[in-house]
């Protein structure tokens, strides 16, 4: 099986950075917008409307909670099955004689 497979492990370790750095990208810039948010709906942001700021910081918690830490444990599942791909290939890639 080897002749067909040729794992590459700096291939796999390549793959590994760039999506760890894509998750934390996406993790910062979500967590970003989020701040600039609340700062925008706090009394001196100048988007704060009495009636409705805090159903938006309400909003807010509930994205954190809800999507926010879920997309996160997703992200760390998606790189351990990448890991695990990588290993299961090295384990399969090997030359009988």
């Amino acid at each position: 099986m080897s002749e067909y497979i040729k794992l590459k492990q700096d291939e796999y370790d390549e793959l590994q950075i760039r999506l760890n750095s894509l998750h934390q990208d996406v993790l910062l810039g979500e967590r970003s917008v989020r701040k600039d948010i609340v700062l925008l709906m706090q009394k001196d942001g100048g988007m704060y409307v009495q009636n409705i700021s805090y159903k938006i910081f309400d909003l807010l918690s509930k994205l954190q909670t809800n999507v926010v830490n879920e997309m996160a444990d997703c992200f760390g599942l998606s790189e351990k099955a990448i890991a695990q791909f990588a290993n299961d290939i090295i384990q399969s890639d090997i030359i009988n004689y």
